[in-house]
């Protein structure tokens, strides 16, 4: 199905995260520990788990990284000029670029869950579901945060209620 005959089940795992990250045109080998592949293999004994439990860890250091770096009076001032050059009631683009965050975080943590449901993804032990639902929580979470942080910032700053 995956022209997987042959390779090793660590090369399997990184074929499927280029799958998974096609679009963004990641190299995953680099991206990737070999040795978190192994741990995360040994923890589930399944390819495709091992593979949406390092994309799924990734995606939570996104959101962390992103929540600790950025600049809200930044985003908030790309806003507002992209607005004015735009003619667009900076609310606008501000509930726009603020709900889009979160959403594209729920929907991706809501494709999780389906194939969980569906049997795609196997959650063979407490630590397994214990690792997927914390992850889960907190890239929501992180992303939440960010939507209501920068919309709380542009209404303080621009003294709206």
């Amino acid at each position: 199905m995956f022209g997987f005959i042959g390779k090793s089940d660590i090369d399997k795992v990184y074929e499927l995260l280029e799958k998974i990250t096609i679009a963004h045109k990641y190299d995953v080998r680099k991206m990737f520990d070999k040795e978190k592949i192994k741990a995360c293999l040994f923890a589930t004994n399944n390819i495709n788990t091992s593979a949406e439990m390092i994309w799924l860890d990734y995606q939570n250091f996104i959101a962390e990284n992103f929540e600790k770096t950025i600049s809200y009076k930044e985003v908030i001032g790309e806003i507002i000029e992209n607005a004015k050059n735009n003619n667009i009631d900076p609310e606008k683009i501000l509930g726009e670029e603020a709900e889009s965050a979160y959403e594209s975080a729920k929907y991706y943590c809501d494709d999780i869950v389906n194939r969980i449901e569906k049997g795609e993804i196997i959650i063979n032990n407490s630590t397994i579901h214990k690792f997927f639902s914390d992850r889960i929580t907190l890239i929501l979470l992180k992303w939440g945060l960010y939507r209501n942080k920068l919309l709380a910032e542009y209404y303080k700053d621009n003294h709206k209620t």
